[in-house]
């Protein structure tokens, strides 16, 4: 899992953003950017989806940047749709 995530701060290191940066333009904290590169916050799939589109990683390769595992069983459940009376 850090091999992974190491890779994602390589990434942003290449793009020249910091947590912060990478923080506002995702509508994240510096505080969460940093809880998930160590490993200790794992990022819902739209999270996830945002990070990538951001770092201009294709949804594809997100394996490579996220334990895609733990990833997939942390996307919130979707409320029905429910009809206005």
């Amino acid at each position: 899992m850090m091999a992974k995530l190491r890779r994602l701060k390589a990434c942003m290191v290449e793009r020249g953003l910091n947590n912060k940066e990478l923080g506002n333009i995702i509508g994240k904290t510096d505080g969460y950017i940093s809880r998930m590169l160590n490993g200790s916050t794992i990022p819902r799939l739209d999270v996830a989806y945002q990070i990538c589109d951001a770092l201009e990683i294709s949804r594809y390769d997100l394996p490579k940047y996220f334990p895609i595992s733990e990833v997939k069983n942390n996307v919130p459940v979707s409320q029905p749709h429910q009809a206005a009376n």
